[in-house]
């Protein structure tokens, strides 16, 4: 179902649609990231995060493949997408995103993170991840 949500033309010049990414059915979580540093210790890291907010490995979908964002909304199962160190105009998201907020986008919230290293790598970061983001967003406060 999720691929066929997918399967259309590239609606955005120069960005993949998720008809290459083989996105399985459920993904309720999308992780865009620049770039892996190291792909299977970043998706690794990614996982042990948001199982913390109870979101299994099958629900979450980790990529350095930037979507344009017609095709994100076009899929019904996603409710959160996570851009780590991506500038959301480079995915065609011209609101206005303030880090470690969610915000509302039709039935979808979008979130803004610095590098992934940058936030494992500085407690101050990693600690306004959790507390401000992740942890009242999926736990309650």
């Amino acid at each position: 179902m999720i691929q066929q949500l997918f399967a259309s033309e590239t609606l955005v010049h120069n960005l993949p649609n998720f008809n290459s990414l083989s996105t399985p059915e459920g993904v309720r979580v999308l992780v865009i990231l620049d770039r892996f540093v190291d792909e299977n210790a970043d998706k690794e890291q990614i996982t042990k995060i948001f199982q913390a907010c109870k979101v299994t490995p099958e629900q979450l979908y980790i990529t350095d493949e930037w979507v344009a964002w017609q095709n994100i909304s076009g899929v019904e199962s996603i409710k959160e997408v996570f851009l780590f160190n991506v500038d959301p105009k480079s995915i065609h998201i011209h609101y206005t995103l303030f880090p470690y907020k969610m915000l509302g986008i039709g039935d979808k919230q979008i979130m803004l993170a610095d590098e992934l290293r940058m936030i494992m790598g500085n407690a101050q970061l990693k600690a306004d991840f959790w507390n401000k983001a992740l942890k009242p967003y999926y736990i309650g406060k």
